[in-house]
């Protein structure tokens, strides 16, 4: 069985919109508060990040413009440079948006691999209406993720993107592999995309790239 797909009864639907529109209601209030810390080095400071031109070399000076790690944190800093880029100057709306935006799609992501796993952990044939009570309990376990009160300092903690970037990529991963995986037994193909995608997600959810969980 295949994960899931998004064309759910109206019910588990619009569940979905009304937990994302409360977790935006929840956190848009603190979007425009200030830069604390770990910020004023790396952001801040950081006039690297408003990119003049999109050239390589800028590019480049922006991706490893981070001090706090000699590993730079590459693709966390783009995201910044776009962020100030996109808006001309050093925005914290623009930055915390963004995190917002980033905990949001973490959180589908989340739904999808619960709904994928859970039915490889059900007896259907003994539970009525299981894809219904899959669902629901999808929908059960993103809630407790989204608002879970440990993460606010995260997600409105603007250089904590490299944090959420980091499991946003494990999460996904975790969902490639089970799509992949799903698709290998039942078609006897998909070894290599399997191989190679699960590469790919390792190295973009490298805690020397982005930090551990949120939590940390």
């Amino acid at each position: 069985m295949g994960i899931p797909s998004m064309n759910h009864p109206p019910a588990t639907s619009l569940l979905m919109w009304v937990l994302l529109s409360v977790v935006c209601y929840l956190y848009y209030p603190a979007a425009g508060g200030p830069y604390v810390v770990d910020d004023i080095p790396n952001l801040v400071e950081n006039d690297s990040l408003v990119l003049k031109d999109i050239r390589l070399d800028s590019l480049r000076q922006a991706a490893l413009s981070s001090p706090a790690s000699r590993f730079h944190r590459p693709l966390a800093m783009l995201s910044f440079a776009a962020n100030y880029t996109l808006a001309g100057d050093k925005s914290r709306l623009a930055v915390k948006i963004t995190n917002i935006f980033l905990h949001l799609l973490t959180g589908l992501g989340i739904y999808l691999l619960t709904a994928g796993l859970l039915p490889k952990l059900l007896n259907q044939s003994e539970l009525p209406d299981v894809p219904y009570q899959v669902r629901i309990t999808a929908l059960l376990v993103t809630g407790f993720w989204l608002l879970h009160p440990l993460f606010v300092s995260t997600v409105l903690y603007s250089i904590q993107r490299m944090a959420i970037l980091c499991t946003l990529f494990t999460i996904y991963g975790c969902l490639f592999y089970l799509k992949l995986r799903c698709r290998l037994l039942e078609q006897d193909r998909g070894m290599a995309g399997l191989i190679l995608g699960c590469t790919l997600f390792t190295l973009l959810a490298s805690p020397r790239e982005f930090g551990l969980m949120y939590a940390l």
